[in-house]
């Protein structure tokens, strides 16, 4: 037994104890093994089938600790294929009988087993199976003699002449169950066995195709004569093929005719019957082809009894169980007996039967009667079995028949036909609306209040279409189809029980299970409702003063009064209805009063009255179960009649509280609080602001126990401003708490104001909204109601006054003066706000919103960002950081800015709030020459939705480009192309063009960037070109100038850095030589001495001084040649030529002849010519 309590919000409890219950931790134990019911669906004594459409299964199980819930059942073959029964479920039956349909038939040749698993209450269960039950539902395979077939003639013991037949068989089998027996005749006619003394039987043992046999006659036969041998075997479910016949000719080998062969007649045999039956025709089959004068007679039944020849009466079943229905959609059988006489073959040829759909032809509904024959010739035996092919079915609630053809002679014979048999393949239904009826036979009762008698009543429950209903079994128990407080029992057709001396529960629910057989086996079990043992009276509920399940101190209504109550229970009989009754708070007395029965209605509204106002009422419930007992009266709260609705008010002017505000740090939060000695439905405003806090800010507010996020704003000058105002529905002095959680800085900048409003009456302002994202508005609630006060706040919001198009109306805490609405709203939409307030007298005010708020969704534009860098020291930077921004829906609220060494970074200057909502000024210190900074800005507009834009790079000047490496050189250039012949030495550089000057530079550094080059040339204090902007260019050519020859020109190049800044010059100069050098009119002075010839001209030439020029000698020994000296190129003015005496060009050498050319590096030159005589 488990026993619980519950215990409420102050720590009363109540508690209850369960029904007791039992541990059963073992199984059920079986009784009787699982076994195959094999009646009607075998032959006697054979432990195979040849049904294969029903299975009949029965078992016992028995648990002595809790009943039997329920038992399955799975059918499985030795292969493991599947089975038409997977899983059957039964409640506390026995046996079952199970019809399988054409679709579903066993398979020929499988073994079955049945597995039947038992299950007790507490959920353990024990499985048992079957014997294994082989299925074969087709007749041995049809075989015939063959030699050798010999016969031999000897004297008996008692010196009679016999003869003894050895015969030879092939061509019988059964794959599915095995050939049990072989059955032969001998006679000298077609069906009689005369010769043979009867049927033989043969046991089959060798298993082998061919089998031989031997035996004796009664009779000797003589040769020349003929015979007919009949065969037919039986397979082990007790199946019989068809008879196979042959006449054979009985052949003499010797002259005494002792020994012989029987030789089969294979054609031209005799026919034995009118409808031309033989024995060399194909089985089945007539010698259609032979002729006879024999024509059939067919007597009637009432011609054969008026003949007096043999009458039978023909059955459905095996002689040892006969049927009248059948569930089976597969196999049938059938018997037949002599009605008047001793032995039941006299004067019977033989037997013929067939099966057919009662009311029509022979073998109608059965055969195809276009292919088939549908006559089995069975010879002397007196029963069959016949079972479907695939693709046929004995139809459910059709009748069918057996016909059996009686052959008196040749030519003569009766039918005789069975009663018809119904096949039945479905169990007994229950009809509609019937059920079985417990505690008396005219009602039934749910509850009763006794324990040791019950009685259950089930006539016209059942109904049987086709078959008859066999028998009822009865039980009871503790669910439905349980038998533990009476196990089943047959109480045949009755359909009535009456139990005494019972021991019944008080508080547990029994049901009668009745389960309706039918003749076939199938059934159906119904269970009753139950019925419960009931003493105890219902246990009392709660009652409540509204209609909606909860209490109401007050309404507004004076001419209906509501109640709904719960909780009243009966745990046994259950609730059958309720009692009520209205009465006025001090004038209560329930023997005046005049309960109503409102059912089971568990609410309730008193109409037409006439309450008073301001005065209190109150309902009385009491239950009353279905054994009539009443519950204690319950009493529902008073509740006291008030009739105005809530009130607008807006806050009209203020008035400052003092008030000591205290602060706490923790590691979590910072907590802010101060007292407030506040009056019941007074207005206030809290009003507070915050600096040095992080850009998460989310105050809580805690009063009185409830808890509330503060609305915050954030203006551009860096204070969190919020704003609160409430309408005090508390009493005397307070604390009130604001937690502003872990995201302020150290040294936090706060104040708080506590102040008073002059409450202002109006309904048309009660409501003040704010967005405070693309999703979601806050709305402030200025709503009172100083009689009953409020119950409940809804709040929704359209686009038009009044309308709910954007969100339904939701509600709002009672204690709490505003709410957030989240909706889909649209950007630009117009959006009005309406509240509905209740009080507790149930009376409504409907307040407005007013002007339209329009949504905004879309953030500042931010443009035109402008970066202004000016140098303040050597060490301090100032950056002015300028830009547009605008919002057209909610206006900008603030702006910031930040600097870093990337976009959006703050690794030089963390965010800070603008100036302005137009600029931000910085003053950086230690920013190098060459630094690289972006400046970041974000404008937030009034709904918090920010834009960020970043600067274009800014670089740091603050100081000029360096020089130290620079060079500038000029590009001489000539009036003609030239080529080089040698280095130059360090003087200036020269060039013979007066017109043009082209010069380049390089190598000026500067960490920052160069943003610019200037030059000017000059020439002996003269400006040629004034100073002039190359831009970046390295490398310039200055035109159309008038250059002086023997002048030189100096150009000077500045560099200039992004920041103004600008380099010191570097400077070069160039010669202007546009003329060659002159003669000056001396000689060239040669000295010859020791065969060596010195020469010097250095007074020979006029040179432009710092041109660079070079010579070349020619000296040959005739005018033109040089075959004594060829000098290319020297600087030297001085040069030794070493004379031979001889040379080829003139063998005798007498006289020098000199060329010495000057030329300048500009390429211009003078050639001096001269001789010497040697």
């Amino acid at each position: 037994m488990a026993t619980v309590w519950a215990f409420n919000g102050v720590g009363m409890n109540v508690s209850k104890a369960s029904d007791i219950f039992v541990i059963d931790d073992t199984p059920p134990v079986v009784v009787k093994a699982p076994k195959f019911l094999l009646k009607y669906n075998s032959e006697n004594g054979k432990t195979s089938q040849w049904e294969k459409s029903i299975l009949r299964v029965e078992w016992k199980f028995k648990d002595d600790i809790s009943p039997i819930v329920r038992h399955e059942i799975s059918l499985k073959t030795h292969h493991e294929g599947h089975t038409p029964v997977e899983r059957l479920v039964l409640g506390s039956e026995c046996h079952v009988t199970v019809s399988l349909d054409g679709r579903n038939w066993l398979n020929n040749g499988d073994t079955y087993f049945a597995i039947v698993t038992s299950c007790n209450a507490a959920g353990l269960c024990a499985s048992e199976r079957t014997s294994d039950l082989l299925i074969d539902s087709t007749p041995p395979h049809l075989g015939g003699f063959k030699p050798p077939l010999a016969w031999t003639n000897y004297n008996n013991t008692i010196g009679s002449k016999v003869t003894n037949l050895s015969l030879t068989w092939y061509g019988f089998h059964d794959q599915e169950s095995g050939i049990e027996n072989y059955y032969v005749t001998v006679s000298r006619s077609y069906s009689f066995n005369e010769l043979s003394n009867g049927v033989i039987r043969i046991r089959e043992t060798n298993q082998s195709e061919i089998v031989q046999t031997s035996f004796v006659l009664t009779e000797s036969i003589s040769p020349d004569e003929s015979i007919i041998l009949s065969i037919w075997a039986k397979n082990n479910v007790g199946l019989n093929s068809s008879i196979a016949r042959v006449t054979v000719n009985v052949l003499s080998e010797t002259s005494r005719n002792e020994i012989g062969i029987l030789e089969i007649e294979k054609h031209s045999c005799d026919i034995h019957f009118c409808n031309k039956d033989c024995t060399c025709a194909v089985i089945d089959r007539p010698c259609v082809e032979v002729s006879s004068n024999e024509t059939c007679t067919t007597l009637s039944s009432t011609d054969a009894h008026t003949q007096n020849v043999p009458q039978f009466d023909v059955y459905w079943g095996q002689p040892h169980e006969m049927l009248n229905f059948s569930a089976s959609s597969a196999c049938l059988s059938g018997h037949w007996s002599r009605t008047i006489g001793v032995s039941t073959s006299e004067n019977i040829h033989r037997f013929e039967w067939s099966l057919g759909v009662h009311g029509h032809a022979v073998g109608e509904g059965v055969y195809d009667l276009k292919l088939e024959n549908p006559w089995s010739d069975v010879g002397q035996r007196l029963q069959f079995v016949h079972c479907l092919p695939v693709n046929r079915s004995f139809v459910h609630g059709e009748r069918y028949v057996i016909y059996v053809k009686v052959w008196y002679s040749k030519s003569t014979y009766t039918v005789f036909k069975s009663s018809p048999i119904i096949i039945d393949q479905r169990p007994p239904k229950v009809r509609r609306g019937r059920y079985i009826r417990e505690g008396n036979c005219f009602q039934d009762l749910d509850f009763i209040d006794w324990t040791d008698n019950i009685i259950a009543c089930w006539d016209d429950v059942f109904t049987e279409e086709h078959s008859l209903i066999d028998h009822f079994s009865v039980s009871l128990g503790t669910s439905p189809h349980n038998d533990d407080i009476l196990q089943q029992i047959d109480v045949g057709l009755e359909t009535n029980i009456s139990l005494h001396n019972i021991s019944l529960n008080p508080g547990t629910r029994y049901y009668f299970t009745v389960i309706a057989v039918n003749s076939v086996g199938l059934h159906t079990g119904l269970a009753s409702d139950g019925f419960i043992i009931d003493t105890d009276i219902p246990i009392a509920g709660v009652v409540f003063n509204t209609i909606g399940h909860k209490n109401a101190d007050f309404q507004k209504s004076t001419a209906t009064f509501e109640l709904s109550w719960h909780g009243f229970q009966d745990h046994f009989s259950g609730i059958e209805h309720y009692l009520i009754a209205l009465a006025k708070d001090g004038e209560y007395n329930e023997s005046n009063l005049t309960f109503t029965n409102v059912g089971l209605s568990n609410k309730y509204a008193f109409a037409n009255l006439n309450l008073v106002n301001g005065e209190s009422y109150f309902g009385i419930v009491k239950a009353v179960d279905a054994a009539g007992h009443e519950s204690e009266s319950v009493r529902c709260p008073k509740q006291t009649i008030d009739t105005t609705p809530p009130k607008g008010f807006s806050c009209g002017s203020t008035k400052t509280i003092e008030i000591d505000v205290y602060r706490k740090f923790t590691d979590e939060s910072l907590y802010l609080w101060f007292n407030a000695n506040i009056s019941k439905y007074n207005m206030y405003v809290i009003h507070g602001k915050i600096k040095n806090a992080t850009y998460v800010l989310n105050p809580i507010l805690q009063m009185d126990k409830y808890s509330l996020p503060l609305p915050v704003q954030k203006h551009h000058d860096g204070w969190f401003e919020y704003n609160y105002m409430f309408i005090s529905p508390l009493e005397g002095l307070q604390t009130i708490t604001i937690d502003f959680g872990n995201t302020l800085a150290e040294h936090l900048i706060q104040n708080v104001e506590f102040e008073v409003c002059i409450r202002v009456e109006n309904n048309s302002a009660a409501i003040s909204v704010n967005q405070i994202g693309q999703y979601s508005l806050t709305v402030s609630l200025g709503i009172l109601d100083s009689e009953s006060e409020l119950q409940t706040v809804s709040v929704g919001a359209g686009t038009t006054e009044g309308g709910f198009q954007i969100k339904p109306l939701f509600e709002l805490h009672n204690r709490n003066s505003f709410g957030v609405i989240f909706a889909p709203f649209v950007h630009g939409a117009p959006i009005f706000i309406t509240a509905i307030a209740k009080n507790h007298a149930g009376l409504t005010s409907v307040f407005f919103s007013g002007k339209a708020l329009t949504i905004d969704h879309t953030p500042p534009t931010v443009s035109d960002i402008c970066v202004a860098v000016s140098v303040i020291t050597d060490n301090s930077t100032k950056l002015l950081t300028t830009w547009t921004a605008r919002d057209d829906e909610s206006d900008v609220q603030y702006c910031s800015c930040l600097i870093g060494s990337n976009p959006l970074s703050a690794d030089i200057q963390e965010e800070k709030d603008s100036d302005t909502l137009q600029f931000c000024q910085s003053d950086i210190l230690n920013l190098s020459h060459g630094d690289r900074v972006f400046v970041t800005v974000k404008c937030v507009n009034k709904v918090e939705i920010a834009t960020t834009l970043v600067s274009r790079q800014v670089i740091i000047y603050l100081e000029p480009p360096n020089n130290a490496q620079a060079f500038v050189r000029f590009l001489p250039s000539g009036q003609e192309s030239f080529s080089m012949t040698g280095q130059l030495s360090a003087q200036s550089s020269a060039q013979s063009n007066s017109s043009i000057l082209q010069m380049e530079w390089n190598n000026f550094e500067d960490p920052s960037e160069i943003t610019s080059y200037s030059y000017r040339i000059q020439s002996n204090g003269e400006i040629v070109v004034d100073w002039t902007d190359a831009g970046l260019k390295d490398m310039l050519s200055n035109e159309h100038l008038k250059l002086k020859s023997g002048q030189t020109y100096t150009t000077e190049v500045h560099a200039v850095n992004g920041g103004g800044f600008t380099s010191s010059g570097v400077t070069s100069s160039l010669i202007v030589a546009s003329e060659p050098p002159a003669l000056t009119g001396s000689h060239l002075s040669a000295v010859f001495a020791n065969g060596k010839l010195t020469l010097n001209w250095e007074s020979v030439f006029n040179r432009i001084p710092g041109v660079p020029a070079h010579y070349s000698l020619l000296i040959g020994s005739r005018d033109g040649f040089s075959d004594i000296a060829d000098v290319n190129y020297t600087r030297n003015h001085v040069y030794d030529v070493k004379v031979p005496s001889s040379t080829l060009v003139s063998p005798n050498l007498n006289e020098l002849y000199i060329k010495l050319k000057c030329t300048y590096s500009t390429g211009l030159f003078i050639t001096y010519s001269s001789s010497y005589k040697l």
